[in-house]
């Protein structure tokens, strides 16, 4: 189901570039912020890996609760906004990594019924070198 997941993929991100976004979206997407962030702490492994995910980026440990704040704080017409921007989306810029049966993968994503407009196509073995 690559294929029918990318087109669907591809419809979302440019449906919430083109200023979709609605307050429901936003608030649903606030509900899983704050639940993944208690679901981190509630076991050692979570809690050890958002340490070394802090430590990785120099971030002290009130960055959790600032980016909650801040999420809370968000509305849907400022990240329309921040969305829109050529940054927040490149999806002219974006590589796509898929993993999978190569075969059933490239069928799928040569099918013009997907209606997938996708750039060049390299296939790279597990240490990225291109496939023979």
């Amino acid at each position: 189901k690559t294929g029918p997941a990318l087109k669907e993929l591809f419809f979302e991100l440019a449906r919430i570039q083109s200023g979709d976004l609605s307050q429901d979206e936003l608030s649903k997407a606030q509900k899983i912020l704050a639940t993944d962030t208690v679901d981190d702490f509630a076991t050692l492994q979570g809690t050890t890996s958002r340490a070394a995910s802090l430590a990785t980026f120099g971030a002290p440990w009130d960055t959790i609760a600032k980016d909650m704040q801040t999420s809370l704080q968000a509305d849907a017409g400022a990240l329309t906004q921040t969305a829109k921007s050529a940054l927040a989306l490149a999806l002219d810029r974006a590589v796509l990594v898929l993993v999978g049966q190569k075969a059933e993968i490239l069928k799928q994503l040569a099918d013009p019924a997907n209606e997938l407009k996708l750039g060049t196509i390299t296939v790279v073995d597990a240490e990225g070198n291109p496939a023979k």
